[in-house]
């Protein structure tokens, strides 16, 4: 289920504050993700936006996630209401945390 406009706000404020930083956003729209969008480690993904505003994804890769950064994603993940959430480890010390 696609995050509604709001929801969007929500996640990229949730995902930033995980990050730590002010990390900017990157929308992917019309094709799927290829393996270099799934390693973009500097930007918020919106992916395949909606008509109302919203997007289907929204996520975020981190490098080498820390203890402080995984416990602050368990803490503020129920922000976004309606919408689940995801942490997936990778590759290359890649992990991907975010909504769908």
């Amino acid at each position: 289920m696609a995050l509604p406009k709001e929801n969007v706000r929500i996640a990229i404020d949730v995902l930033r504050k995980v990050a730590g930083t002010s990390v900017p956003t990157v929308e992917i729209d019309g094709r799927g993700l290829t393996d270099e969008d799934r390693a973009l480690t500097d930007f918020i993904i919106l992916y395949d936006e909606k008509f109302d505003g919203g997007w289907e994804n929204v996520a975020l890769n981190i490098k080498n996630m820390t203890k402080k950064q995984r416990d602050r994603w368990h803490e503020l993940k129920g922000l976004v209401k309606g919408n689940t959430n995801f942490l997936s480890s990778g590759q290359n010390g890649l992990t991907m945390i975010g909504y769908i």
